[in-house]
């Protein structure tokens, strides 16, 4: 399910360049009009091995300019949130309808509007264009992270195993058939900072193929790994 919220900003609304903590927070602290449920979730999370969270959201929209390294808004500020979750779901609409409110970087906004979506990806084959940049790493045993690149061969193993581990985690079985993930042209590296770690993640085209089961989870749920973070959310852009 997909939440496209409007936040209400009357003037100038200025955040560092990376914010995805700031947001992930946010969403956290309208979670917590279920208490126990949003304890539950950030804490433990659903896996025994792997904490997965099964939401994800994109970046912030609006009409805003960068300077000193800063993004400034100026005017109404969109944000998607998605989730597989009813739970989530559940939860996050009763906090935006007797809420009606957001906190960015310990400001309060209104939120203007809240439209639902509940989109089913009727396709085995997609091509997909990334809103937020997605991720493949592994850590070795020293606790070192390697990133890699969409055109590395370990790429493609590594998107399949997060998305059946997260999928296994939600639902308690894997998923039927197998997923591909193939890279389409060039990609933009952009390296991410989420708190006091960064990461190198990408921005790009690419085509999905896999059962539609498959294809609408990694769609609420995100592409790669740390979704619940801010990463790999995506559009669909060849509908």
């Amino acid at each position: 399910m997909q939440f496209h919220l409007k936040i209400a900003n009357n003037g100038v609304f200025s955040i560092p360049l990376n914010y995805n903590y700031q947001v992930q927070s946010a969403i956290y602290t309208m979670l917590r009009q279920d208490e126990a449920y949003a304890a539950a979730l950030h804490n433990v999370g659903y896996g025994e091995n792997n904490a997965y969270r099964i939401f994800t959201f994109g970046a912030l929209q609006g009409n805003y300019g960068i300077h000193n390294k800063q993004l400034h808004f100026d005017g109404e500020i969109g944000l998607e949130i998605r989730s597989a979750s009813k739970a989530f779901a559940k939860v996050l609409k009763e906090s935006v309808l007797q809420r009606g409110t957001i906190r960015l970087f310990n400001q309060t906004f209104d939120i203007s509007s809240m439209q639902i979506t509940d989109q089913y990806v009727d396709r085995e084959e997609i091509t997909i264009l990334t809103d937020s940049p997605v991720i493949a790493k592994t850590t070795e045993e020293n606790g070192k992270t390697i990133y890699y690149t969409p055109q590395d061969e370990q790429f493609e193993p590594l998107m399949q195993y997060n998305f059946q581990s997260k999928y296994r985690a939600f639902y308690g079985e894997d998923c039927a058939g197998e997923l591909h993930v193939t890279p389409i042209g060039r990609h933009r590296k952009v390296v991410t900072r989420y708190k006091q770690i960064w990461i190198t993640d990408y921005y790009g085209k690419f085509r999905l193929q896999g059962t539609p089961q498959a294809l609408t989870f990694l769609y609420d749920t995100g592409l790669g790994a740390k979704s619940s973070q801010g990463f790999g959310m995506f559009d669909i852009i060849d509908d």
